[in-house]
């Protein structure tokens, strides 16, 4: 029971007060929460181990890969995309490193950190991060940035003739390349009359890439290549194509002349 001389509450100052409450913890949760603010801060050095990076978590993971990386605190837009990927599991550590250390800015700083690539493709073998090699639409200035260069010698084929044929595929785009879905890389071919550069065979074979072609590298591959049904002088032009978006025809597409013989 209330008794009579019980002071009458103010609601006008409660209410101030609680409003006051709020804003304090908020601003304490943003202070908490915002970047550069995990705890632990890497010491700045021209080359790491992966291991000075993995000790982190978290927060502190990707703070630390900025600071390391890439020489400065985290922006805003960039910490919050990296650490909800972390998150809910859609890339790991090595995949964040790597992709960092290989970005414009990350070749400009040009941070060594040892053993990355190497522990890189050894974690694409497993199954369980095939997820990471989805390969979505490449824009065309992304596809301006791969090239193709044959390493091979082949000057002679027979009709119909099927052969392998190796060929180097740079990527200084800022994608993984696979032949994964939804949209696969593949390496194929055309084949044009060389005196009249008329195509007779456009669709080429395709040859998945048996391996993902990561950024900044080149990479070997085998495509199976098949001759023209007639004889006479051709251009075979390696090319690569995504399924379901586009061919990358270039200038910079390898090319072989190469004599069709009975």
């Amino acid at each position: 029971m209330i008794e009579a001389n019980s002071p009458e509450i103010n609601v006008e100052d409660l209410m101030r007060h609680i409003r006051e409450e709020i804003l304090k913890q908020k601003h304490q949760l943003d202070q908490s929460s915002a970047p550069g603010k995990a705890d632990g801060q890497i010491a700045e050095k021209q080359s790491y181990e992966i291991a000075d990076f993995l000790v982190y978590d978290d927060e502190a993971f990707i703070s630390n890969a900025y600071r390391g990386i890439l020489r400065r605190e985290p922006d805003d837009e960039g910490f919050w995309s990296a650490l909800n990927q972390l998150r809910d599991n859609s890339v790991s550590k090595l995949t964040l490193l790597i992709n960092m250390r290989f970005s414009p800015e990350g070749k400009v700083c040009g941070v060594t950190v040892h053993g990355l690539l190497k522990s890189y493709l050894s974690q694409h073998n497993e199954q369980s991060h095939k997820n990471e090699l989805r390969m979505e639409p490449l824009a065309i200035n992304e596809l301006d940035n791969i090239t193709i260069q044959c390493v091979d010698k082949l000057d002679t084929l027979q009709i119909a003739q099927e052969c392998l044929v190796k060929v180097k595929l740079t990527n200084a785009s800022n994608r993984i390349l696979s032949s994964c879905a939804p949209n696969p890389f593949n390496l194929s071919y055309h084949w044009e009359i060389e005196k009249t550069g008329e195509i007779v065979i456009y669709e080429g074979l395709r040859t998945p890439l048996n391996t993902p072609c990561l950024m900044v590298l080149g990479t070997e591959y085998e495509i199976k290549v098949k001759a023209p049904d007639e004889v006479g002088t051709y251009v075979l032009k390696i090319v690569g194509v995504q399924e379901g978006v586009r061919w990358h025809d270039s200038a910079e597409s390898a090319t072989l002349s190469i004599n069709v013989i009975q």
